[in-house]
């Protein structure tokens, strides 16, 4: 066993022993922090009298001694917290916390030199003023370790929540130990400790023929219309007990409580519709799913104020981000791709889908036809038979007047004019008698008929079936040609990322892009009406949505890029330490395990082929009867 004290003044006697199997990473020392004015906290204020006004029913004062109450509570916190190290959290790592009174000091000096704890432990001290303003106090939030509280005074719980720093310390298991008879009912209330996903309090339950015989298991159900504090349980010190029982479930029933969410409704396929009327969608079902199983409800909104998906600019969050950010909502089912810089502001669910961002471009038109005399020929086969040309011209001139054959016409011009008729297949006026310039003008004839046989075939091959214009299929391809990339200005992560590619083409492109603003409801019709109307441009979006958009907009003579940029896994977010965010993920895990979300990703795109009817059907019947 290793222990690491932060901020503790105590344990004198605590003794490493002489295996340490696992030794935690070294951190920092705490630093003192001192621009709390901004910390976000609710303080609670009692006054002692009131505190302990509070007492559980389950709980019977004795008349005995203090002493010996004290002795009996250490003794009995001793041996829980021992059976909950070698049995129930022997695969978790410990962070022990403490207020600097005797028992818990008592308590830590017994268990410490008395039980080899597996592993390494920290101890902090709650009353150390700069603890709690600490960054790295995050660092040990994860579900592998369990932070265990002992208290005596829970007034001295207060100043070590009001200092923490907001959205950092939130552990995922939290078990509070009360080392005084009396039920602080207010501590369990605290919204920093009960922004914990699994949070129990062990309260001694104080009998005056049995002592202390056991623990009560107390916890917060934050749902709860009333009676929020509930016993879920007892703990015998000389029985066993699993995780699941030390930690109940906080979040059994939501009881009919009303979410709202931070949404955009116009999201094909994941989130469209109508707020007043029918909304549909892949994530409006999975969250219906979910409401009837945990029993909420929750409200859809048409768009947020400022039209935004979510952005970082000057200080502040934008768009459905900033909602949940600033808890003004309480989750967002949109898609939404996870990224570093959202990580940060929001937590994000388990991941349910893979989306990327894709061009949706204009059909190459078809070249002139006048231009078809060249086209059984590449350009680089034009150039090869032009040179050809050129060399066999001036190959035959050079031999012509070097054997000073008598009679020979012309002079450049009029050589390559002989040399060309034999492509043409015509009989050349002049052959000479000398052997070498035969020779030249007989291997000639040969290639000059394998370019004309070529040409002739390719070009009743193109009358035939007239070659399909190129399309572009990278986004290099992209980069690279004349058209003009926009996006709508919905505040996407997507030109920062392309402004710090590897790749050259694509940083220019992110440089020339060309940006819409998005103020109104019908800001999204912008870019496709853009594409129907206009030549030249390239519109960058999601693949789904643009799919639902050429078929709403009625865009045609267009087509997706295969290719997708910055494709990233989407999840819904909530705010920062959502304590019953593991409830909604554990139903998302169970659709994606089974494929039940792609279902009802099909009954959007259902809807999706309904759409593309009815417009085929409009567009044939301005074609029949609308002529004029």
């Amino acid at each position: 066993m290793t222990v690491l004290a932060l901020g503790v003044n105590i344990l004198s006697s605590v003794t490493a022993a002489p295996t340490c199997p696992h030794v935690f990473p070294h951190h920092r020392p705490p630093t003192p922090v001192t621009n709390t004015h901004n910390l976000l906290m609710n303080h609670y204020t009692h006054n002692k009298t009131q505190l302990y006004s509070e007492i559980n029913k389950n709980i019977l004062l004795s008349d005995k001694p203090n002493h010996i109450i004290n002795s009996h509570l250490r003794e009995t916190v001793v041996l829980i917290v021992t059976t909950l190290v070698i049995h129930s959290l022997q695969d978790k790592q410990l962070v022990l916390y403490h207020d600097a009174h005797t028992l818990p000091l008592a308590v830590l000096d017994q268990l410490m030199t008395s039980v080899d704890i597996p592993g390494s432990v920290l101890v902090f001290d709650v009353t150390q003023t700069t603890l709690a303003s600490q960054h790295w106090m995050g660092d040990y939030n994860d579900a592998m370790f369990v932070h265990i509280l002992l208290f005596e005074d829970p007034l001295s719980l207060d100043q070590f929540t009001s200092s923490l720093i907001p959205k950092v310390w939130r552990p995922f298991y939290l078990l509070l130990v009360n080392l005084n008879t009396t039920f602080p009912k207010y501590v369990l209330e605290n919204s920093r400790f009960n922004r914990s996903p699994f949070l129990s309090l062990l309260q001694p339950s104080l009998r005056c023929d049995d002592s202390f015989s056991r623990y009560l298991i107390i916890t917060y159900e934050s749902f709860r219309k009333e009676d929020k504090v509930r016993t879920r349980g007892s703990f015998l010190p000389e029985n066993t007990i699993t995780l699941q029982e030390l930690f109940p479930d906080r979040f059994p029933n939501f009881h009919g409580h009303q979410f709202h969410l931070a949404s955009y409704i116009e999201d094909y396929p994941y989130l469209h519709g109508d707020v007043d009327e029918k909304v549909h969608g892949m994530c409006y079902s999975m969250l219906e799913e979910i409401s009837h199983r945990l029993n909420f409800t929750f409200k859809v909104y048409d768009y947020p104020p400022d039209y935004k998906w979510g952005d970082f600019n000057n200080g502040t969050w934008s768009g459905m981000i900033g909602e949940v950010f600033r808890e003004e909502k309480d989750l967002g089912i949109n898609q939404m791709a996870i990224v570093g810089s959202r990580w940060r502001a929001v937590d994000f669910g388990v991941p349910y889908l893979t989306e990327g961002y894709t061009f949706l471009l204009p059909n190459p038109t078809p070249p002139p036809r006048w231009w078809s005399i060249s086209f059984p020929f590449s350009w680089s086969t034009w150039v090869s038979v032009v040179v050809t040309l050129l060399l066999v011209t001036i190959v035959q001139l050079v031999f012509v007047r070097v054997k000073g054959l008598v009679g020979s016409r012309g002079g450049f011009v009029v050589t390559m004019l002989e040399v060309t008729r034999t492509i043409l297949r015509l009989d050349p006026i002049d052959l000479s008698s000398h052997d070498s310039i035969r020779v030249l003008q007989g291997v000639w004839q040969m290639v000059a008929m394998v370019i004309s046989i070529s040409y002739t075939g390719n070009l009743v091959a193109y009358i035939t079936i007239p070659p399909k214009p190129p399309f572009l299929n990278t986004i290099t391809d992209v980069a690279r040609s004349p058209l003009q990339p926009f996006l709508l200005d919905f505040g996407s992560y997507v030109i920062q990322e392309m402004l710090s590619s590897v790749n050259p083409d694509i940083r220019q492109m992110a440089e020339a892009i060309e940006t819409f603003p998005v103020d109104t409801d019908l800001a999204y019709s912008v870019g496709f009406i853009t594409m129907k109307k206009k030549g030249g441009y390239a519109y960058l979006d999601t693949k789904g949505f643009m799919e639902f958009g050429m078929i709403k907009y009625g865009v045609h003579d267009t087509y997706l890029l295969p290719e997708y940029y910055q494709a990233s896994h989407l999840g819904w977010y909530y705010p920062k330490h959502t304590p019953w965010r593991h409830k909604v993920d554990s139903y998302v895990r169970r659709f994606v395990s089974y494929g039940q979300h792609l279902h009802w990703k099909k009954g959007a795109f259902l809807v999706y082929g309904v759409c593309m009817v009815g417009s085929l059907m409009a567009f044939l019947y301005e074609l029949l009867f609308c002529r004029h």
